[in-house]
């Protein structure tokens, strides 16, 4: 993954676009964004069903790592990378 500033202002801020990820080269996540932040990954307080009505969620997800270290195995067993365990696919 590449992080590509498109501006920069003298307070600091910055827009850009992170681009160039591994198993998803077309992929382009415009900055700044907001992520979703996962327990388990579910987000919290938010059920399935009310996930599904939602539009407009941002591209990214945020899964800890501990989280990822502790379930590795069931994650690998399930054989369909986090997105189909979670739920949450890939666009």
């Amino acid at each position: 993954m590449k992080f590509v500033i498109r501006a920069a202002h003298a307070s600091g801020c910055r827009r850009g676009a992170m681009v160039e990820f591994a198993r998803h080269p077309d992929k382009v996540v415009e900055t700044p964004v907001c992520s979703l932040y996962t327990r388990g990954g579910s987000v919290p307080h938010l059920t399935p069903d009310i996930w599904e009505k939602l539009t407009n969620m941002p591209s990214l997800v945020q899964m800890p790592m501990p989280l990822l270290v502790e379930h590795h195995e069931a994650v690998r067993g399930f054989q369909k990378g986090l997105g189909g365990i979670t739920a949450m696919h890939v666009s």
